[in-house]
């Protein structure tokens, strides 16, 4: 008889702990779905933040170099790499055509290549507009017009 009340004690602890194991791995699966999405949260802010510290110190770097005589000497030496003209492939209307482009330097301080047998450059009143050579009579004009917007 107390044979039987052991086996019964030993029965019932062995499944007491069954589902203290099982409780275990449950409360450990837990803790580590949570810090799972506290490392998700946190590696984002991080990467955005730095980004932004970064943008925000490109930008700064830029404006500082740009007025500066060694910043206009630097943009000097990039515009100097740009060819006075070269040929270019583009697709117009799935087709590949071969385009000779001039560079243009703009009074604005920015250089553009432009296609000078279809388009023709203008200043007009400190804007730079840009207009087809050739105008047909049933279409609306067609422009663009770059401007510098100062604060």
């Amino acid at each position: 008889m107390d044979d039987m009340k052991d086996k019964k004690i030993e029965e019932v602890l062995l499944k007491g702990t069954d589902e203290a194991v099982e409780l275990k791995d449950m409360v450990w699966k837990n803790i580590e779905n949570r810090l799972n999405l506290e490392e998700r949260k946190v590696i984002p802010i991080k990467r955005r933040s730095f980004l932004k510290y970064g943008i925000v110190a490109a930008v700064l770097v830029i404006i500082l170099l740009a007025n500066t005589r060694y910043g206009s000497a630097a943009a000097d030496k990039i515009r100097k790499l740009f060819v006075p003209n070269k040929t270019i492939e583009q697709n117009l209307e799935g087709t590949g055509e071969k385009t000779k482009v001039d560079l243009e330097i703009s009074p604005m301080k920015y250089i553009i290549y432009l296609d000078k047998e279809m388009y023709k450059m203008d200043n007009i009143d400190g804007k730079d507009v840009i207009t087809p050579k050739n105008v047909a009579q049933n279409l609306p004009e067609v422009s663009m017009t770059i401007e510098q917007v100062l604060d």
